[in-house]
C-alpha cells in the first residue's frame, strides 16, 4: 500500500510538472506571435489573393510586427465579428480599416490613425446618381458594424426619411445586390470603391462628402489598457516620418 501511494504520488508529480512546463512553453510561444483579426474582403486593404491574405493593411502591420520583434498571424472573419473576437481574446488586435469612433473607444483602445478616411458611392454605370441627394428614394447598401452604418442611422435617414437601407456582412454580397437591383448604391471608402470598379465595367464611383465631421480615420484596435499601444503608436509615427506609409499608399493606390 505504501509503495502504491509512492507510485501514485510520483505519477501525479510528473503529470503536474508536465502540465506546468507545457503551460509555460505555450505562454512563451504566444509572446512572439500576434493574432490579428481582419475582414479579408476589403480590397485593396485586406483581401485574398492566391489563398493568402494581402493588402495595404497587411503590409503595414507586417512592418509594425517586424519592428516589434514579433510575427503576425492573420485570421479572417466578418467585420462585425472583429471587436467581439477582441473582447473574447480570440485575437490580440485588429487592423481592418476600423474607424476610430467615440463609441468604440469606450470598450477598446486604438492607436493613432494611420490614414484619413474618405467616402464614395458605388453605383451601376447607367444610374442617374451624382450624389446622396439623388438617393432620396432609393436603397443604400453598406457593411454591418461599420461607420457607414452609423452614418446612415445618425444622419442619412434623418436627412432623407424615404431612403431605405440594406446591411450585409460582406462587400461581395453587396455587389451582388447592386447588380440585381436590390439596392441603388453601396456606401464605402474611396480607395475600396476605386479598386472595385477597376474590375467591374458595369459599375462607377461617385465621391461624396458629408455636411458634418465624422469619425472615419482608421486605427489599429486593441484591448483596453493594452501594453502594445504605446509601442505601436511610436512605430506608426516612425513609419509616417520615414516614408514607409507613403510608399505603401503609392503601392496600393490608396486615396487618403
Amino acid at each position: 500500500m505504501i509503495q502504491l501511494k509512492k507510485y501514485t504520488f510520483l505519477t501525479l508529480s510528473i503529470l503536474f510538472s508536465f502540465l506546468f512546463l507545457t503551460s509555460c512553453a505555450e505562454k512563451k510561444k504566444d509572446t512572439s506571435v500576434l493574432k490579428v483579426g481582419v475582414c479579408a474582403d476589403y480590397k485593396p486593404f485586406e483581401y485574398f489573393e492566391g489563398g493568402k491574405i494581402v493588402g495595404f493593411d497587411i503590409d503595414l502591420f507586417n512592418d509594425v510586427a517586424k519592428r516589434l520583434g514579433k510575427t503576425a498571424v492573420y485570421e479572417d472573419m466578418s467585420f462585425d465579428a472583429i471587436l467581439g473576437s477582441l473582447s473574447a481574446k480570440r485575437i490580440d488586435l485588429s487592423i481592418s480599416s476600423i474607424s476610430i469612433t467615440k463609441d468604440r473607444q469606450k470598450n477598446y483602445d486604438f492607436t493613432v490613425p494611420y490614414l484619413k478616411g474618405q467616402y464614395a458611392l458605388i453605383i451601376k454605370k447607367d444610374a442617374a446618381i451624382k450624389g446622396l441627394e439623388d438617393m432620396a428614394n432609393g436603397t443604400l447598401g453598406f457593411q454591418a458594424g461599420t461607420t457607414y452604418e452609423s452614418r446612415f442611422n445618425k444622419e442619412l435617414k434623418i436627412q432623407f426619411p424615404e431612403l431605405k437601407s440594406q446591411v450585409m456582412n460582406k462587400v461581395p454580397d453587396l455587389l451582388q445586390s447592386l447588380r440585381a437591383d436590390r439596392i441603388s448604391a453601396i456606401l464605402l471608402g474611396r480607395s475600396e470603391a476605386s479598386c472595385i470598379i477597376k474590375g467591374a465595367d458595369d459599375m462607377a464611383k461617385v465621391d461624396i462628402n458629408f455636411d458634418t465631421p465624422g469619425e472615419e480615420d482608421p486605427g489599429i484596435a486593441l484591448p483596453k489598457e493594452s501594453v502594445l499601444r504605446a509601442d505601436i503608436d511610436k512605430i506608426l509615427l516612425e513609419m509616417e516620418q520615414d516614408g514607409t506609409i507613403e510608399t505603401l499608399k503609392t503601392k496600393w493606390k490608396i486615396e487618403a
